[in-house]
């Protein structure tokens, strides 16, 4: 018998006995009032860390604040056993890893979960490359067999998309969105600019970065695959030409120094992957996000976003509707030039903005037994 077993067995809403597992209350009944960075733990530099797990009775997020972990790492697995209410923000947004998911199955992530309606089949959980604490968790939730759902969470995500110009500047250079389960993958960069990353299972592709005037070796204009460093800013103009970095982890470098107030660098961070498992009633307002970073400006070209994340939601309880879910990838930066202030938009010349991050996926919120 599992570890957890009562608690998984608790009664769901509407009598009904729930087979599925919903933690084991070890953190017990919180209500964070203010903005709160959860620590990630076995950190492998800045932008890596094992997926964090959490077990609450009864979580509440009250208006205004964020609950998030202090830097990026492989995911964010959020169990209650009780209610749940979130009327601010629960954020794996730019706190994607960066990691090659070489020692997670081919498979990907799999969650066998006890679904009405639901006819799959699997023997047990595979979270195997999350870390320490998440491949034991899952553990505790029984298998399924012509009697549920396997919620999966692809091992790779989407390709990023090609540098761009002219036509559809920015929407030519757009990475794909992920099908379900799927990280979206990064931008490219406008201007001829590099190549957006590819995503994983724990985040969405970094952005490529902008170029103008060709190439002139001016270093790593395409963004590094598996949710790494976006690619910076490439001037070769004689008049020094600003180019914008793109976001992802770290964000890529600007260039160039023509045009007051550019460039900008891209932002920090890449989609994350965020799993929140609800024994009650699932309520509130608020946030649930995996959304992806936005490329930095330039006077000439704008670097690319990064991509979104992924998000399942699962309650067994009643739900309020009034969440909003997202796994959005990143704006593409703008240019002086086109007059955005963020992204794409109509009027003005789009063709060397940056590519928006591809949207990454969103499961939920769903009802389970």
């Amino acid at each position: 018998m599992p570890i957890g077993y009562e608690k998984a067995t608790r009664l769901a809403s509407g009598g009904a006995a729930s087979p599925n597992y919903f933690g084991d209350d070890s953190d017990g009944s919180v209500t964070y009032s203010s903005s709160t960075n959860l620590t990630v733990q076995n950190k492998n530099g800045s932008y890596d860390g094992d997926m964090l797990v959490r077990d609450y009775t009864n979580l509440t997020i009250n208006s205004g604040v964020t609950l998030t972990v202090d830097q990026p790492c492989r995911g964010m697995l959020i169990y209650v056993s009780g209610d749940c209410t979130i009327n601010g923000t629960l954020s794996m947004t730019r706190r994607g890893a960066y990691r090659n998911p070489t020692d997670v199955t081919s498979s990907g992530l799999r969650l066998p979960i006890f679904q009405t309606g639901s006819s799959e089949t699997l023997s047990s959980a595979d979270f195997a490359g999350t870390g320490s604490s998440a491949p034991g968790a899952v553990a505790n939730q029984d298998g399924i067999s012509g009697n549920g759902k396997i919620y999966t969470i692809a091992k790779t995500g989407t390709s990023g998309a090609g540098g761009c110009y002219g036509g559809g500047g920015g929407t030519s250079c757009a990475a794909s969105n992920g099908s379900t389960g799927q990280s979206g993958g990064g931008g490219g960069g406008g201007g001829y600019g590099g190549t957006g990353g590819s995503s994983t299972c724990f985040s969405g592709g970094a952005g490529g970065g902008g170029r103008y005037w060709g190439d002139c070796g001016c270093g790593a204009n395409s963004a590094q695959d598996y949710g790494g460093k976006g690619g910076d800013g490439c001037s070769c103009y004689t008049h020094n030409a600003s180019c914008g970095g793109s976001a992802g982890n770290p964000y890529g470098n600007s260039r160039g120094s023509e045009g007051a107030g550019y460039p900008l660098p891209g932002q920090n961070g890449t989609g994350g992957l965020l799993i929140l498992i609800v024994g009650g009633d699932l309520s509130g307002s608020g946030t649930i996000s995996a959304n992806g970073g936005d490329g930095g400006f330039g006077h000439h070209t704008g670097g690319g976003g990064s991509g979104g994340g992924n998000v399942i939601v699962l309650h067994a309880g009643a739900y309020s509707a009034g969440l909003t879910v997202t796994a959005n990838g990143g704006n593409g930066g703008g240019t002086a030039e086109s007059r955005l202030s963020g992204g794409l938009s109509s009027g003005g010349d789009v063709s060397r903005c940056g590519g928006d991050g591809g949207n990454g996926s969103v499961q939920g919120p769903t009802q389970i037994r």
